[in-house]
């Protein structure tokens, strides 16, 4: 909770069980392949469970946390069945992303919704190369550090801070200097709370 009273819900989500497993090793071949399009009755019980959780909260703040990114610039890329069933949720209930896996630090906000996407990567080990640049929407990428800006022995970490006004998430390296912060993020409208849920056929 934020100093001023300010709420948020954070939803932390198994993105491995929703989409299954890249490989562990990164010297095997075919680590940053594209994971699959997974059907949602792969593991409808979780995504069940995520939208009664999404849809029930009145927060003024909506985190979901999840291991895979839903876009990626960098080397592991989009997550296909994320697109598919997680995006339109945080785009109807005004829910922002957290995830790592990609050894970056992005943040991405596809136009036309209020949804951020951010990828804190770099905990351990940086970077991977930006190869999928190209792939993720349209305009959608408003600042990232990869092996072609932050060099290969570079770390870092990102933090969250709250009001009933906004929330700005800030971005470091390994010296806890800033190195982006993003724009202010809104407060949840009153129309995002507690709506029906998405209908699935």
């Amino acid at each position: 909770m934020g100093d001023d009273g300010a709420s948020i819900d954070i939803i932390m989500i198994d993105t491995v069980e929703l989409s299954g497993l890249s490989r562990v090793n990164e010297d095997e071949p075919g680590y940053f392949d594209t994971l699959p399009l997974l059907a949602r009755s792969m593991a409808d019980s979780q995504w069940t469970w995520i939208e009664q959780q999404i849809q029930a909260s009145t927060a003024d703040y909506l985190l979901v946390v999840g291991h895979y990114p839903v876009y990626s610039v960098c080397e592991h890329g989009n997550n296909p069945t994320l697109i598919e069933n997680l995006r339109p949720l945080l785009v109807q209930y005004g829910g922002q992303y957290l995830c790592g896996h990609d050894h970056c630090m992005e943040h991405l906000v596809e136009p036309g919704t209020s949804t951020n996407y951010f990828l804190s990567g770099m905990g351990a080990y940086c970077c991977y190369f930006p190869k999928n640049k190209d792939t993720v929407p349209a305009d959608s990428l408003k600042w990232y550090m990869a092996r072609d800006n932050a060099g290969k022995d570079s770390a870092g970490f990102t933090s969250f801070q709250l009001t009933k006004k906004e929330m700005l998430v800030t971005f470091y390296n390994q010296d806890g200097d800033v190195v982006y912060t993003a724009p202010a993020i809104a407060p949840r409208s009153s129309s995002q709370k507690q709506q029906p849920l998405v209908k699935k056929d």
